[in-house]
């Protein structure tokens, strides 16, 4: 596609914003500027990616790839041919990011707290990672800029664990970590050139899982606290807007929804109730405490693995013999209900239905899609299957939402890994 020189594309991540929460707050007049965008532009409901983490979904997003060709299966992996457990990094990602496309040509880019962009990589313009990012210094890029945002005091993220049964402390502390970051994002806008501009916001992640009984409840002590923090992200809509030249196109968009958490689901639980799973010691230290014979084991959030003779230490199950397992799991795990009967997956999916790519032998077998409110988990230290939760909100794979300024015929259902093409056509690539 042929690139109009001078146009400029302006994103804006709110990570975990539900579509239908954020068109509840415009209806209630909670977001005036947004409403404006949206009155003029197209916003959709958006579907998530499997498993709908925001490490992969992210990801996903800004390379445009399934995660069978980017390597982001989960916000935790298993260290090949073992059963430890690592955290991946932007140096596991294997497609290339919109802004390194962007650095081969030249071109200049900015970007601001998307998750999974950790340890920061050199690129033409600035980038300071999201979460998980542990040191500032090894988040920023160039490596100097962080010195200025640690007299700024921008944070990467609250500590949540700092707040534990002081959840009015907490949205203090979000929305002084938004303040700080709104108020970098305009003046890297002011300042820099560019031609992509991406920043995200993931303070609306934290205020969900721990306040999500907040954001429709008018009688809730935090719901005026919860409704603000989306008032600030308005205001920081609105300045950006004003700042906004006729060639720059502007998009909003979150990598995955939120809902009320009823229960957690602990699935290595119940294939230790169903006797597919043992441990050599109980508790378990941790999965490498894994007992010869066991079938299977899951890692968050319902990533099923069969334990294949060849691919794990401890392997039990033949290779020939995967297959009918994979059916089997398949068939009895779709029909777990809770203990009040209510039906608890939504969708059970073999790795072959969703990923595609040189990198699907690295997939779980199985991914499970629970139903709204049960958050399924892989704890291995936890004997009931069912489990009350801290959270009050958990993530979804639907009612993720995507918003341009300009009108657009998209095709539905709209998923995330749509973004990237729209993004990269508007930018000629």
């Amino acid at each position: 596609m042929f690139w109009r020189k001078g146009r400029k594309v302006v994103c804006l991540g709110l990570d975990g914003t539900p579509y239908s929460l954020l068109t509840h707050l415009i209806d209630r007049g909670v977001m005036p500027n947004t409403k404006s965008i949206v009155e003029r532009g197209t916003l959709v409901e958006s579907t998530s990616s499997i498993p709908e983490i925001s490490s992969v979904a992210w990801t996903t997003i800004f390379t445009g790839k399934n995660p069978a060709e980017h390597g982001i299966f989960g916000f935790v992996d298993l260290v090949p041919n073992s059963y430890r457990i690592r955290f991946p990094s932007f140096h596991d990602v294997k497609a290339p990011a919109l802004w390194e496309r962007l650095t081969e040509q030249k071109r200049r880019s900015i970007v601001v707290n998307v998750p999974a962009t950790y340890p920061a990589k050199p690129l033409y313009g600035r980038l300071v990672a999201g979460f998980v990012a542990i040191d500032l210094k090894k988040a920023c890029w160039p490596v100097e800029w962080a010195d200025e945002l640690e007299r700024r005091g921008y944070i990467i993220d609250i500590e949540v664990g700092d707040y534990e049964g002081r959840l009015g402390a907490m949205i203090e502390a979000l929305h002084e970590s938004l303040e700080i970051r709104s108020r970098v994002i305009l003046d890297l806008f002011d300042r820099e050139k560019f031609d992509l501009f991406w920043a995200v916001i993931t303070e609306t992640d934290r205020l969900h899982h721990f306040m999500f009984d907040a954001a429709y409840d008018e009688s809730h002590p935090l719901h005026s606290g919860f409704v603000e923090l989306y008032a600030r992200i308005d205001r920081l809509v609105g300045e950006l807007a004003k700042r906004m030249g006729s060639r720059t196109s502007f998009f909003a968009f979150s990598d995955h929804g939120f809902c009320r958490l009823k229960r957690e689901v602990n699935i290595n639980a119940w294939l230790q109730q169903n006797g597919y799973l043992e441990f050599e010691r109980t508790p378990p230290e941790s999965l490498e405490d894994i007992a010869h014979g066991s079938r299977a084991f899951a890692l968050d959030p319902a990533r099923i693995f069969v334990n294949l003779k060849g691919k794990f230490p401890k392997g039990s199950v033949e290779r020939g013999d995967r297959d009918r397992l994979v059916d089997e799991l398949a068939g009895k795990l779709i029909s777990i209900a809770d203990e009040d009967g209510e039906p608890v997956i939504a969708r059970v999916f073999r790795r072959e239905e969703i990923y595609d790519g040189p990198l699907a032998d690295r997939a779980c077998d199985l991914v499970l899609i629970a139903r709204p409110g049960y958050d399924l988990k892989g704890r291995i230290r936890a004997d009931s299957v069912f489990l009350r939760s801290h959270f009050t909100g958990m993530h979804t794979r639907h009612d993720a939402f995507f918003l341009s300024a300009q009108p657009m015929r998209l095709d539905e259902p709209f998923g995330i890994a749509q973004i990237y093409g729209i993004l990269a056509e508007e930018l000629g690539l």
